[in-house]
């Protein structure tokens, strides 16, 4: 073989082996950035879960009630607020419209009241009252349910008289969320 044969043969083997090289190269390098580059695009409708209640048909986050539409039959008056009455308060839940568990809680404001004026658990007057907190799993939804408070203004020989002719209102809050 002659020198410039040789050398033509080599070339051809290297240009050979370069155009493979080149080849895989190509191949494998598509392949190693299609692994970490991903798109996709669609549409999904997702439902989400009703989250609907209501407190004495109110789905506000405060609620008032005026005592002097509770009062209950007593020695002392049957129409105004007073020293000595007491009343019945019949909070309703409403948990019709709503798909999950929840937890919450209804808290009085106080300060507004008598100091005299007490809530309470009990028909008995017994078991004092400043919040109510509960929880309403999946199994109680679809349901109402409904809360008794009790409230009794103690008659003591304090002077009250600054609540005379006024209107004794029970602020009502409420927290609510889903239950976790």
């Amino acid at each position: 073989m002659t020198k410039d044969k040789l050398y033509s043969n080599l070339k051809l083997k290297l240009v050979v082996l370069v155009s493979l090289l080149l080849i895989f190269y190509i191949i494998f390098s598509n392949m190693t950035f299609a692994s970490y580059k991903s798109n996709s695009i669609g549409n999904k409708n997702i439902q989400v879960a009703s989250f609907n209640y209501k407190i004495e048909s109110n789905k506000m986050n405060n609620l008032s009630i005026n005592l002097e539409d509770t009062i209950l039959p007593n020695k002392y008056s049957t129409n105004k607020v007073i020293p000595g009455t007491k009343g019945l308060i019949n909070l309703k839940l409403d948990f019709n419209d709503t798909d999950v568990g929840i937890k919450y809680k209804i808290m009085f404001n106080l300060n507004k009241l008598p100091k005299n004026l007490k809530l309470y658990k009990d028909s008995n007057y017994k078991e004092e009252l400043s919040y109510i907190e509960n929880e309403v799993n999946l199994d109680k939804l679809n349901t109402k349910e409904e809360i008794n408070i009790y409230w009794k203004w103690i008659f003591t020989d304090e002077d009250e008289s600054s609540y005379q002719n006024k209107d004794i209102e029970l602020i009502i809050n409420k927290i609510v969320s889903q239950n976790i």
